[in-house]
């Protein structure tokens, strides 16, 4: 097996793994197996060398290939609220699960890197004063009972949240896993809550004063109203 270290130029680039964990890339180790026969290309890993956060200068990423990291902005630049949203997503799909309280961890080293987020030109009246309007959409898995409610395609923030449809018909199982907090209709807006709170502690230098919700959906307007109520109410 050959490795190759590839150092890297200053402002370096934050990256985020699969497992939330951020650092500065400084450099890629690059790993060549052999191949085992005439027939076989040899395989070829790129690992990122990083710094900072809870790093130690020069670490080795091993458990995270390059290609298995989303890029969050560069040093002393400002990023988007496309790209906190675009990380987000990125996390979530890599299974990572303390979703809620990333926002806070992400402005932490924004903050220890020089960087900052870009106020959003305002699309609408709202949006012009600070308030974000946000569309929740609610889709049904295989068991009609349990729903995802989400953040739409178009929306400037990644929300999401899981939660069993109340059911008087719904087998025992179901009920006793709608009984844990984190699946019933009150966890979910907790839940969305919590993602809002963070939001708005890491965005709020970029103009972002609140967050409020519609759907299009009308059986899940009094989740909604809910949810937005509790808003109202200072939370």
């Amino acid at each position: 097996m050959e490795t190759q270290l590839v150092r890297l130029d200053a402002p370096y680039n934050l990256i985020c793994n699969k497992d939330a964990k951020f650092g500065l890339h400084i450099a890629t180790l690059i790993e060549i197996s052999e191949a085992s026969d005439s027939k076989t290309l040899p395989l070829i890993r790129s690992y990122p060398v990083v710094s900072g956060g809870n790093e130690l200068d020069g670490a080795v990423w091993t458990d995270s290939e390059l290609k298995d990291c989303v890029v969050v902005g560069k040093q002393n630049e400002k990023v988007t609220l496309r790209t906190i949203k675009d990380v987000m997503k990125f996390c979530f799909e890599k299974g990572y699960i303390l979703l809620e309280a990333l926002p806070i961890q992400l402005g932490i080293e924004l903050y220890l890197n020089g960087m900052k987020i870009s106020p959003t030109t305002p699309r609408y009246p709202k949006q012009a004063e600070g308030v974000f309007v946000e569309e929740l959409i609610f889709e049904s898995t295989g068991n009609s009972e349990y729903h995802i409610v989400s953040s739409s395609r178009e929306s400037d923030f990644f929300f999401i949240a899981v939660f069993i449809q109340p059911n008087p018909s719904a087998s025992g199982f179901t009920k006793s896993l709608r009984k844990r907090d984190a699946l019933t209709i009150e966890g979910a807006i907790r839940k969305l809550k919590s993602f809002r709170k963070s939001y708005l502690l890491l965005c709020k230098d970029a103009g972002v004063k609140d967050i409020e919700f519609y759907t299009k959906n009308k059986e899940f307007q009094g989740f909604v109203d809910k949810l937005n109520g509790d808003i109202a109410d200072g939370d």
